[in-house]
């Protein structure tokens, strides 16, 4: 599909469900182009990342100092759900939790009892843990051969960094826990499965069919968008698609300019939330029973 095709689906849409590593951002920094397409958009924009270390205020106000005000509600990513998932469906449960200390506290907020040491654990719950050590890794092993029941933010075992680089995500830790416990029957609640995209369709009121998923992951973004109806644009600067360029296009529209005419492309630089309402519906990490 050439630009213009995919810029006028983009502009038909009724809502517009955007992924952040790779699209908005990379590396910390906002992509090139990215602010424009997301002012133009900003009414029909949701954001929805498998991101597992923030919340979503830090998302909205990252955003905010770029000039693209957008409402924290509009914001929906893995980790967050996966604590409300465990709030909603396991309220008792003594939890084992990887992730960031900021995760952490709005797990606590939000009334959960996360297990200290080498205290016993029914669950284990995994997200991003940019300080995570050999001894929670092993913590965590151990716990779900014993039985613990995992609840994972994402598969992603990469999200992308500055110059080429990656970064390792949620699912490069789940892949060690699965290599030692192969028995484990692990519960992703972030992209591909369905939570994610549902809620964010709910918080804009319309069907699947009626938004276009924008992301940069074939597996999650866009096979998640697709398995439940709706369309998706992938995201590849190596073809020329990214939210900057379809910015452009429909910029030169605007002005007159007519379909198919060439532009010059612009390289690119390198407290407790309220409760989301996830549908307790995710699927099984590939490889998993």
């Amino acid at each position: 599909m050439d630009l213009d095709a995919t810029a006028s689906i983009v502009e038909e849409a009724d809502a517009l469900l955007v992924d952040w590593d790779g699209c908005v951002m990379q590396g910390g920094r906002l992509i090139e182009g990215a602010d424009r397409f997301l002012r133009r958009f900003r009414d029909k924009i949701q954001i929805v990342s498998n991101n597992s270390t923030d919340l979503p205020d830090a998302f909205a106000e990252r955003l905010a100092r770029e000039g693209v005000p957008i409402d924290t509600a509009r914001v929906h990513l893995a980790g967050h759900l996966a604590v409300w998932h465990v709030v909603l469906h396991h309220p008792g449960a003594r939890i084992f939790m990887l992730a960031t200390p900021e995760l952490r506290g709005h797990a606590r907020t939000c009334g959960l009892t996360l297990a200290k040491g080498q205290e016993d654990a029914d669950t284990v719950l995994l997200l991003r843990d940019v300080g995570l050590t050999y001894d929670k890794l092993g913590r965590a092993i151990n716990l779900v051969r014993a039985g613990a029941r995992l609840i994972v933010a994402n598969p992603d075992l990469t999200h992308p960094g500055d110059d080429g680089a990656v970064i390792p995500e949620t699912g490069a830790l789940l892949a060690a826990i699965a290599a030692c416990a192969p028995a484990a029957e692990p519960l992703i609640i972030g992209k591909p499965s369905a939570a994610l995209f549902e809620q964010a369709l709910r918080r804009a009121g319309i069907e699947p069919a009626s938004a276009v998923m924008i992301g940069d992951n074939p597996l999650t973004d866009i096979a998640g968008a697709e398995a439940l109806g709706l369309k998706a644009v992938l995201i590849d600067p190596a073809r020329g698609v990214t939210l900057g360029a379809l910015a452009d296009r429909l910029e030169r529209r605007d002005a007159g300019a007519p379909r198919g005419a060439r532009s010059v492309s612009v390289p690119e630089r390198r407290r407790c939330a309220a409760a989301p309402r996830p549908s307790g519906r995710a699927v099984p990490a590939p490889g998993s029973r």
